[in-house]
C-alpha cells in the first residue's frame, strides 16, 4: 500500500482554505480520506473546531479528539513510510467528513479586481 500513496490538497465542503496532506487513493462513499502531518491537522481541527462539535488534541494519547451527539471520536497518529520517508500522519474527518481532492481547474477564484485567478498551490 505505501507505494500508491501520494502528497496532494484536500478541502472539506468549499476550497478555502485548502490542507495538504496524503492519499493512497481510499474513499468513502465518493469522498477522499485524507491523512494529514500533526501540524496540518493542528491547521484542520483550528478551522473546524466549534462549541458544538469541539475538537483538540490529546497529547497523552497522540490524537485528535472530536465530539458530536454521537459521542467522542479520536483519529490516532498512525506511522508510514512514504517516498522513503518516515511520517506521522492523522486521518482527520477520513471516512466520516465530505473532503475532495483540490484542482486548481475546477475551482477558479476572483482576486480583489475581479479577475479570475486560482487558489495559490
Amino acid at each position: 500500500m505505501a507505494s500508491n500513496w501520494r502528497k496532494t490538497k484536500f478541502y472539506c465542503n468549499e476550497p478555502d482554505p485548502i490542507f495538504e496532506g496524503y492519499t493512497y487513493g481510499a474513499c468513502w462513499n465518493g469522498w477522499e480520506c485524507p491523512y494529514f502531518t500533526k501540524e496540518e491537522a493542528l491547521r484542520v481541527i483550528e478551522q473546524y473546531n466549534s462549541e458544538e462539535d469541539p475538537m483538540w488534541y490529546d497529547e497523552e494519547k497522540d490524537a485528535f479528539g472530536y465530539t458530536t451527539d454521537d459521542g467522542t471520536e479520536y483519529w490516532e497518529a498512525e506511522d508510514y513510510k512514504i517516498d522513503g520517508q518516515k511520517l506521522i500522519l492523522y486521518p482527520i474527518g477520513a471516512w466520516y467528513w465530505i473532503w475532495d481532492e483540490y484542482d486548481p481547474k475546477d475551482w477558479p477564484i476572483d482576486d480583489d479586481e475581479g479577475e479570475e485567478d486560482t487558489i495559490d498551490e
